[in-house]
């Protein structure tokens, strides 16, 4: 049942993940300086390779048959207060040649403190990219919500077809 449950979840967040936008529908400027207390990215550390089945091939539009499993640990602390209330998560080319891909926007679990989900690489993402964290944080002064970029990991995804 668990995995019947996994794999109705990601389903939902691939068919989420596919109608988001790309970069340039992105507001850079609405990243802060990262300061203070931050959290931290479980999974996965750099260097990482996840294989696409089918990922290269761009008419099937919902990206290979594989997931990237995030992990992200947020921080709740009192003094002075800050929470963590969710993650965008985007793929970054390092050679700046590809537009970001997101995988999902305002990412969180409001029962804890760990965030983890699967996603499903963007159809025709093969190559090296930067798996880029953007923690938003609440910090308790009349809801101020701050966002920045917390972490970047390198991974790879490696396209297979499908036999």
């Amino acid at each position: 049942m668990l995995s019947f449950t996994t794999a109705i979840t990601a389903i939902l967040t691939v068919t989420a993940a596919v109608a988001l936008p790309h970069r340039e529908a992105r507001n850079e400027n609405a990243l802060a300086s990262r300061a203070g207390p931050s959290g931290y990215v479980v999974y996965p550390p750099g260097g990482t390779s996840f294989e696409s089945m089918g990922g290269a091939e761009s008419d099937n539009g919902a990206g290979g048959i594989s997931f990237i499993h995030i992990q992200y640990q947020g921080i709740d602390v009192n003094s002075p207060y800050t929470q963590t209330i969710g993650v965008d998560v985007y793929l970054q080319d390092p050679t700046g040649v590809q537009p970001d891909q997101y995988l999902t926007y305002d990412f969180g679990n409001p029962n804890s403190l760990l965030i983890d989900g699967y996603f499903s690489p963007p159809s025709g993402a093969c190559g090296d990219y930067n798996l880029v964290f953007v923690e938003h944080q609440n910090l308790g002064n009349f809801g101020d919500i701050i966002k920045f970029q917390a972490a970047a990991p390198a991974i790879t995804i490696v396209c297979t077809p499908i036999q």
